[in-house]
């Protein structure tokens, strides 16, 4: 498996892309890579330099925002990797989210395996059993058929990528669905291939309100074990912190619970009496 173009999206954040192209150039065999691209979303030429130092292999591009996308998703994502596959130029792309990574390095050789027997490699939405474009490993000629990773997203809300997988089977391609398992002790992200891993989310942390609201302490908790520690499971200092922070917000959210029924309480009462 050779002339790999790999791609991924950058959402302001530099910690995870600067991750992400450190770990495929420790794990992977450089001169199987045709070329990385990486689609800038800041839209900014000071994004577009940093990104483009990081690696001589490194091809970034950029397209007009797609309002409607944005109106319903709060970004894009769809709309730009439906671009960028179609100006791949490797036999294979290689599809792999910010937050994603490899992280070791036998997950292209696990791939190759796969490929000798199937037409495609895509990691499982462990929420819709479908693809889901965290990591996806495709063969260029699939883009005629052609891929669509918004398809059904207006009609159903059905999310990016994720009947990617769908649309392969239909036109009689072989897919190789990779199982996700839990990391951190089950705690957060998932693994694939146990070679593979996606953190879930990490795209939200710079991005618009309609995501960043959605970013709580255990994302960056988990975050900052990932690019502070470097590790993947807790240690039992970290397992001992992360215990007793859940504990105290579990406690917090208990509280409002019953301040808030209170409330409705006192309110039933008032009404009663009159």
């Amino acid at each position: 498996m050779k002339d790999v173009t790999i791609i991924t999206t950058h959402f302001k954040d530099f910690l995870w892309i600067e991750l992400l192209v450190e770990k495929i150039l420790s794990n992977t065999n450089i001169s199987k890579i045709c070329e990385i691209i990486i689609i800038n979303q800041d839209h900014c030429e000071s994004s577009r330099d940093r990104l483009q130092k990081l690696h001589h292999l490194i091809r970034v591009v950029e397209y007009p925002i797609s309002e409607k996308h944005f109106q319903l998703q709060g970004h894009d994502h769809a709309a730009v990797l439906n671009a960028a596959v179609l100006e791949s130029r490797g036999q294979f792309i290689c599809i792999f989210d910010s937050d994603a990574h490899p992280v070791n390095p036998h997950w292209l050789d696990k791939c190759e395996g796969i490929l000798r027997t199937h037409d495609a490699v895509l990691a499982r939405c462990p929420i819709t059993m479908g693809s889901h474009p965290c990591f996806m490993v495709l063969k260029k000629e699939h883009t005629q058929i052609p891929l669509a990773f918004d398809e059904r997203l207006f009609v159903d809300g059905i999310d990016t990528g994720r009947l990617i997988g769908e649309q392969l089977s239909r036109a009689g391609q072989r897919v190789f669905y990779s199982e996700p398992t839990k990391s951190f002790s089950g705690l957060w992200g998932t693994t694939y291939l146990n070679s593979v891993y996606h953190h879930g989310n990490g795209s939200f942390y710079k991005a618009g309100q309609l995501l960043t609201v959605q970013v709580t302490w255990y994302h960056h908790f988990f975050r900052d074990r990932l690019l502070q520690d470097k590790i993947y499971e807790l240690t039992l200092f970290r397992k001992m912190q992360y215990q007793l922070v859940a504990a105290c917000l579990g406690l917090n959210l208990k509280l409002k619970q019953i301040k808030t029924n209170c409330v409705k309480l006192k309110k039933k009462l008032f009404n009663n009496k009159r």
